[in-house]
């Protein structure tokens, strides 16, 4: 789960798992989560949304970070290894 804190300032993700890294923050692990914040570099968050394998965080500047699996460039990076933090 995500969730975007007061002002859009922070996210704080949390869950079952992070086998795919798509929790955003810790090392990928395939077990329970505890809640932690996602490192964004200072930008005001305006959406988030989460799937099973990743996830996805759009400024209100329009910039979109993305984490999690990325088994057939569903990221967009033009890469298809996970990415872990949000990038």
């Amino acid at each position: 789960a995500l969730a975007i804190l007061e002002g859009g300032r922070a996210v704080i993700s949390w869950g079952p798992s992070n086998e795919f890294g798509q929790l955003g923050h810790g090392p990928a692990q395939a077990s329970k989560v505890r809640p932690g914040v996602v490192l964004l570099s200072g930008v005001t968050v305006k959406q988030v949304a989460c799937g099973e394998f990743h996830s996805l965080v759009l400024t209100v500047q329009g910039e979109v970070f993305a984490f999690g699996s990325n088994a057939f460039g569903t990221l967009g990076t033009g890469k298809r290894e996970p990415i872990e933090q949000a990038e």
